[in-house]
């Protein structure tokens, strides 16, 4: 069992040209998720609520740090334009090993609690800028036909440190919060390995695609490295990103909503919550990936997009019904089935737009869809929320009226959202169907 395990993620099992970069890669992603996980929202915010006696409004703002912080990625690709891309992601993830090294030195005061804001906000642009440029590496090191594959097995063991040490973190924080002052320099002593191992990664072709970055861009021959400019001048690529609005949104909008629904209705099966919330998604996205790589592999990213929306879709109709018939068994199963999707998007959101992208383009195009990522972020959880409890009676004192209450639909949000991923996958299918844009980039082809 254990050696077909070990097998499976061996460096023999993918072509020679990629194993070299791989074996650097999987090391790292054996030891530096651990730096990422100490300052990793869900950590923290337990970290600023016992440790730190934390306001709610601090802890508010560390739960929004990893959606506002994706706002930061076009950021992140013109600062690294014409630069070597390994060494600037060695930068980022030294600057995330400091600050989590650094919680340990913070005061136990309510300065204390945003100073420590402060550095978890810092963490995600940092992290946001590693997603960014990763996919770079992805792109130049790992040929199209097995590049699903081997970031499958990369995010597969990223999930599982992450999952772990999250595990034992808590059970170290849980009685004695004071032991953080040890912990987390010990975590980030363990990350240190892995940015040495991250540092021994060779990009293929890196002088060529410097010199690509570096040249000037002729308009006619694609887009600007701009936001709008991408987005104007690329017909499929802003059709392909308005499906994924319509589609994140509806995922964004639920993350906090199923959070409360269960906290209300279910506040005794604690324990069971805990799992059906953390245990059951990571553990199906963790069995799905491999499947998902394989058809990332053979197919364009729109036509995997057509058949994860119809899991997303169909898993938040049944936590819906689930949330009208209190019944946490319904939801469990709703959320099983979209998590099916989750262990494909988790692939497609790293590589998606290798599909639109050249090579010296692809930083670009990945910071677009973060940065729409990002906004959505900021619009989605917020939205839920308030289709899923209303909000109480609101005065204008500008406009001299007064609003009145809205008591929200309850479980009626899931549906909204149902709706909103069928019309992303049938945005995705039509786009599809044009046989221009299924074509695969041009250093791909």
């Amino acid at each position: 069992m254990l050696r077909s395990v070990f097998g499976f993620f061996h460096p023999r099992r993918l072509p020679l040209m990629t194993r070299q970069s791989y074996r650097c890669e999987l090391l790292a992603a054996v030891v530096f998720p651990i730096a990422v996980m100490f300052s990793h929202q869900s950590v923290v915010q337990v970290l600023a609520d016992k440790a730190f006696g934390a306001s709610k409004l601090v802890i508010a703002t560390i739960t929004a740090a990893p959606l506002f912080c994706m706002l930061s990625s076009l950021a992140w690709a013109r600062l690294s334009r014409g630069l070597p891309k390994v060494r600037f992601i060695n930068m980022l993830q030294l600057g995330i090993v400091a600050g989590v090294a650094s919680i340990a030195f913070l005061p136990r005061t309510e300065a204390g609690s945003w100073m420590l804001t402060g550095i978890v906000i810092a963490c995600a642009c940092l992290g946001v800028g590693i997603i960014t440029l990763r996919s770079v590496v992805w792109r130049m090191n790992y040929p199209r036909h097995t590049r699903g594959r081997v970031t499958g097995r990369l995010s597969m063991v990223m999930t599982c440190v992450l999952v772990g040490s999250s595990l034992g973190a808590g059970a170290l924080l849980k009685d004695e919060p004071g032991r953080y002052v040890w912990v987390y320099p010990l975590g980030a002593a363990l990350a240190l390995f892995g940015v040495w191992f991250y540092s021994r990664v060779r990009l293929r072709g890196q002088a060529e695609h410097l010199r690509e970055e570096r040249r000037p861009i002729e308009f006619s021959e694609e887009p600007a490295p701009g936001f709008w400019a991408i987005l104007r001048q690329d017909r499929a690529y802003r059709r392909y990103m308005i499906c994924q609005f319509i589609v994140g949104m509806a995922n964004m909008m639920l993350g906090p909503v199923l959070v409360v629904m269960i906290s209300d209705d279910w506040n005794k099966d604690f324990l069971l919550s805990v799992a059906v919330l953390t245990a059951l998604p990571h553990m199906l996205i963790l069995l799905t990936m491999p499947m998902w790589a394989k058809l990332l592999d053979k197919s364009h990213v729109l036509r995997v997009r057509v058949r994860q929306g119809w899991f997303w879709a169909a898993g938040m109709a049944l936590m819906g019904l689930g949330g009208y018939r209190h019944s946490l068994i319904l939801v469990a199963v709703g959320i099983a089935v979209r998590s099916i999707a989750f262990g494909g998007g988790a692939l497609a959101w790293n590589l998606g737009h290798n599909d639109f992208a050249s090579r010296r383009m692809v930083s670009a195009y990945m910071g677009v869809h973060v940065t729409l990522a990002g906004v959505r972020g900021l619009i989605a959880p917020y939205l839920g929320i308030v289709l899923y409890a209303g909000t109480p009676a609101l005065t204008l004192p500008a406009f001299n009226m007064t609003l009145p209450q809205w008591n929200g639909i309850g479980s009626g949000v899931y549906f909204v959202a149902a709706a909103l991923a069928v019309i992303g996958s049938v945005g995705f299918f039509l786009v599809a169907r044009d046989s221009a844009v299924t074509r695969l980039a041009p250093s791909d082809a």
